[in-house]
């Protein structure tokens, strides 16, 4: 199975291309999110959630039941892939140790992830100039998200990825501010 081939959310109409994702903590200092959709989403299996190892940067990815690891190739690096039973199905590499955006090669077509500014925690997942989705926190003190999925043509497996890697992004300035 591939990333393409998991539960796909195509819109029926050119107003339902909309979806939002609910992203909660799995607990208050946990790094884990459970990610939850409307009624809709959740009748279309596109629910799912991730996990952050407790060391290093590595974890995994559920979506709807199908289960995803994430391994990074190195330890400096900046390059991540999403695998399914050992095979990659998309990958991530980090621009530049300077900036919070990252290109991914995910079978949809190329995609890019970025900051929306360098002081907030927003991020924009791209395909060419179109918005794909946001990733915002609820709140500047929470770690609780919402992914707004904004085109009408998007895959669970490549948000899930994005959000974990904003998760991570978010992970290490907790840490380098002591938090």
């Amino acid at each position: 199975m591939t990333a393409s081939s998991t539960p796909r959310s195509e819109s029926d109409s050119p107003s339902s291309g909309l979806a939002s994702f609910r992203c909660l903590p799995c607990s208050l200092c946990s790094w884990d999110f459970k990610i939850s959709g409307d009624i809709e989403l959740a009748s279309r299996g596109q629910e799912g959630s991730l996990q952050l190892g407790w060391f290093g940067e590595e974890g995994s990815v559920t979506v709807a039941g199908v289960h995803f690891a994430v391994k990074k190739h190195g330890m400096l690096s900046g390059h991540w892939t999403l695998r399914y039973e050992g095979e990659e199905t998309i990958s991530a590499k980090k621009c530049s140790a300077f900036t919070r955006t990252f290109e991914l090669d995910a079978p949809g077509g190329p995609l890019l992830l970025r900051a929306e500014s360098p002081l907030t925690r927003c991020f924009r997942l791209e395909r060419g100039e179109e918005t794909i989705a946001t990733i915002r926190p609820d709140h500047p003190l929470t770690r609780r998200a919402t992914i707004q999925v904004l085109s009408p043509d998007w895959d669970a497996p490549e948000i899930f990825f994005a959000f974990w890697l904003v998760v991570l992004m978010w992970r290490r300035a907790a840490q380098n501010n002591g938090g």
